[in-house]
């Protein structure tokens, strides 16, 4: 490498001077340009072996920046230059600069024919995801050279999808008008699923949404084309994440009513089945429509049917206000009428009503035919309805009472698969929960098969297992404390348990935050199971507390074998797994294991004795106490709580677990705010399978911060619910969270959770209702969740529960809002409407505190309306 202009680019290279590589790359002879790029590989090796932290150091950005243009600019083919400039360990991150660092990578590539740089271009763009160029965090600069070598080379836009996603992430709209791409990637916009999220991500969209409507009126691109692209991709569908900007891209061009008439057919195919938001958009330009004359009897049935079996409130009551407005100024009002009836089907009383007012307005005006349809629909109303329809329309007829759904009867719980029977297996198990997110049913399984064969055959474990272990031996071998990386992923335990028969004589990993005080209880008792599992692989023969059962229990003969086993082997179990193995023993064990286990001679085989001769540790003292955080009510640190206090003796391994008041040392934040959620919480039921309330107890600090989290909370109140024991004040809490959360998927395992312990005769309905009461006058219950979820729950057959937590929760909500603690919350008339509907249905006659006096505060506001249909039902004799 002798020639002057190399020698200079390759000393500017080894420097990271991007601005030099770029300006020297052009000058180099075809011989040099040969040269560079056969040697750039080995340069790129050499310079990070130098840096270790070449790969992830922001101090290396400039050093890959001019690696990005020496290979523009020396690499010879297409297809090597592409790859090099995707190269993993050149990614820059985004930063203000990329624009202009990105110029210089094709500066660099200047003295290339335009046909070779159209072909990188092209097949730079065959190397892009779409999902990493709509990150915001994506890989920016190789779109950037990308569009930058298309231009440059005269070529057009790359027709890949992730191209026109990386236009649409990376390109400024201020500068739009100046873009040589605009005319064709615009209908792209329109055309591609993830593109919406992508240009509604910042300042909700408005950037892109005033460049375009802008350029629109200046005339720089069809205002129309606009307009009928945001239609196209609506009328395709998807999430309203989406579709919402293409939503305000709409709205921003104001479309007059001459626009929406000519496309009514496209607005009315969006009222049936479009998310909420795009149906209210199309419900806009359909009344703008109508208000032309433009719907015709057919369209306005379609309008009227399709948006009256809409399942949103909002949108059926925009519609009724929509039907009732224009009934007689469009000279339609049998056919409004002959639309109401599929409104009187609504299960929210407040729409029913809405949809009588309507038919009984316009009563006086309807023919015969339409008069008997109402009456024909009414007799699914309630009867306050009927009676006002009956008023206006003529007798209605009283219908026949339904059956009444009989709640089904709980699934009996499930056996877990048996033990891995083979070696071969293990390593299969061991591989899944290398590529999922384990369960514990999982993580016990593989722990117990690790346990067994290391002990019967460690060497067939250490060569099938070998290869897990070695992968991570940087882990292993860190010299920093390793108990946040044990304690944060429990796929990690049946790795370090391998790595004690793999390398049996390798220091064991510090895990000395396992022990750390900032715990759970619960968690800090299975963080040291787990590790004691590990630290006894190899030495003993078996896991005692693996269990048998979906529920987390262990069957009494099969524990009894176990401990003879490790007897017969002259072990002794580690303490924290004998004390979890008693805790899964069922509340009845049985007379044959008790009578087996009192042959049994070593300490922990006489303490399963007495356990199944004694039955199980004593339930303690539960009582729920609300926290009130030092900001606000309803911020993270208020909540119900709760304080466990032991009855009786309990071991000493256990004892945290029975006794411990809010506010000890185990609180990981300051006095008066909850600990963050354990990320495993899901596994504690099963930990605690025999003492429901005392698991509830555990749950609830980690349940109140995840109100508006995903983060399988109705996995851990199933498990509750499949639990045994006393269920209580703090089981009642733990469901009214879940009832309350925001997800949806997890609201449901709560609702299931629920029927399961209605269905079982263990519902602390009460309770439940109470909590829902305390959380909502706190504002971390919404009453508008809860009583979806409680709703779903009736109409599976548990009516009768639903109403004692309906009456439980009410009068504190009243007694709030009495005392100006509160203002009615929303969905409060709805929670009302669901009592009085479930105590119809159970002829429930139970007074309600406070509801009179609301009743008495008169007003014709929802509110008043639902407490005194309540009232009058509770109150009929």
């Amino acid at each position: 490498m002798s020639a002057p202009v190399l020698e200079m680019l390759l000393k500017q290279l080894d420097g990271g001077n991007l601005r030099m590589v770029a300006a020297l790359a052009p000058r180099l002879t075809d011989a040099e340009r040969r040269r560079l790029g056969e040697d750039l590989p080995g340069l790129l090796r050499d310079v990070q072996d130098r840096q270790p932290g070449f790969s992830w150091s922001w101090s290396m950005e400039r050093h890959k920046w001019a690696f990005m243009a020496a290979g523009a600019g020396g690499i010879g083919g297409a297809a090597a230059a592409a790859a090099w400039l995707t190269r993993r360990d050149l990614r820059v991150p985004s930063s203000d600069g990329e624009p202009a660092h990105a110029l210089r990578v094709v500066a660099a590539a200047a003295g290339r024919p335009a046909a070779w740089r159209a072909e990188v271009a092209r097949r730079l763009a065959g190397r892009l995801a779409v999902a990493d160029q709509a990150d915001p965090h994506g890989n920016a600069a190789a779109w950037r050279i990308c569009a930058l070598l298309s231009a440059d080379a005269g070529a057009g836009p790359p027709d890949d999808d992730a191209f026109a996603v990386g236009w649409a992430n990376w390109t400024d709209p201020e500068e739009l008008a100046g873009d040589p791409f605009l005319g064709a990637m615009l209908p792209r916009l329109f055309e591609i699923e993830i593109i919406g999220r992508v240009l509604g991500g910042t300042y909700q969209g408005r950037p892109w949404i005033d460049a375009l409507t802008a350029l629109a009126r200046a005339g720089g691109i069809d205002r129309t084309a606009l307009l009928d692209g945001c239609l196209r991709r609506l009328l395709r569908g998807g999430d309203l994440a989406d579709l919402r900007w293409y939503v305000r891209l709409h709205e921003a061009l104001a479309v007059t009513p001459e626009e929406a008439a000519e496309r009514l057919r496209d607005y009315l195919r969006l009222l049936p089945a479009a998310p909420a938001g795009v149906a209210e958009l199309a419900l806009t330009e359909v009344r703008r429509a109508d208000r032309l004359g433009a719907l015709d009897g057919a369209a306005f049935a379609e309008a009227a049917e399709a948006l009256l079996f809409r399942p949103e409130k909002k949108l059926v009551r925009a519609a009724l206000i929509w039907l009732g407005g224009s009934a007689r100024e469009r000279s339609r009002v049998d056919a409004t009428l002959a639309a109401l009836p599929v409104a009187f089907g609504c299960e929210a009383h407040a729409l029913q009503e809405r949809a009588v007012e309507v038919a009984v307005k316009h009563a006086a005006e309807a023919g015969e035919k339409a008069r008997q349809a109402v009456r024909e629909a009414a007799a699914a109303l309630p009867a306050d309805l009927r009676a006002w329809v009956a008023a206006a329309f003529g007798d209605v007829e009283a219908p026949e009472p339904a059956a009444p759904v009989v709640l089904a009867p709980p699934p009996p719980p499930a056996l877990l698969p048996g033990p891995i029977s083979s070696i071969a297996e293990l390593a299969e198990q061991f591989a899944v929960l290398e590529r999922t997110d384990p369960s514990w049913q999982d993580v016990e399984r593989v722990l117990a098969g690790i346990v067994e064969f290391g002990y019967r055959d460690p060497d067939g474990v250490r060569a099938a297992l070998g290869p897990f272990v070695e992968d991570e031996s940087d882990i292993w071998n860190q010299p920093v404390d390793f108990g946040w990386y044990f304690a944060a992923w429990p796929a990690v335990w049946p790795k370090l348990a391998a790595r004690a028969i793999v390398e049996p004589d390798a220091p064991f990993p510090r895990v000395d935050r396992v022990t750390g005080s900032f715990h759970a209880p619960l968690r800090r008792f299975l963080l040291l199971r787990m590790r004691e599992i590990a630290a006894l692989a190899g030495r003993v023969p078996v896991v005692l507390g693996t269990p048998t059962s979906s529920t987390g229990h262990i069957d009494p003969d099969e524990l009894v074998s176990r401990m003879e086993r490790v007897e017969a082997a002259g072990a002794d179990p580690g303490p924290f797994d004998l004390q979890q193995a008693l805790l899964r023993l069922p509340r009845e064990a049985g007379a044959d294991a008790a009578a087996r286990a009192r042959r049994l001679a070593s300490p922990a085989g006489r303490e399963l004795a007495d356990r199944l001769a004694g039955g199980p540790v004593p339930d303690p003292a539960v009582e729920c106490v609300l926290l009130q955080g030092a900001r606000s009510a309803g911020d993270a640190g208020s909540g119900l709580v709760a304080t466990v206090t032991p009855r009786g003796e309990v071991p000493d391994p256990v004892a945290p677990l029975f006794a411990f008041p809010w506010g000890s040392s185990w609180q990981s934040h300051s006095e008066g705010e909850h600990p963050q959620a354990a990320p495993e919480i899901h596994w504690w039921p099963a930990m605690l399978p025999s003492h429901t309330e005392t698991a509830a107890a555990h749950l609830l600090p980690h349940l109140a911060p995840l109100v508006e989290a995903d983060h399988e909370q109705g996995a851990a109140l199933l498990g509750l619910a499949e639990a045994d024991g006393p269920a209580g004040a703090a089981a009642g809490a733990a469901l009214a969270y879940g009832l309350t959360v925001k997800s949806a998927r997890q609201r449901a395992g709560a609702v299931d959770a629920l029927l399961h312990m209605a269905a079982r005769g263990r519902l602390p309905a009460a309770e439940l209702g109470a909590a829902v009461g305390t959380l909502t006058e706190h504002r971390i219950a919404k009453p508008a969740r809860v009583t979806g979820a409680l709703a779903e729950a009736a109409g599976a057959g548990a009516d009768a529960q639903v109403w004692t937590a309906v009456a439980a929760a009410l009068p504190v909500i009243f007694a709030a809002i009495a005392e100006q603690k509160i203002k009615p919350p929303a969905g409060l008339p709805d929670l009302i409407a669901l009592g009085t509907r479930t105590a119809e249905a159970t002829g429930a006659r139970d007074g309600v505190p406070g509801l009179a006096e609301t009743v008495g505060r008169g007003g014709s506001s929802r509110l008043v309306k639902e407490a005194a249909r309540l009232y009058a039902h509770l109150t009929r004799w």
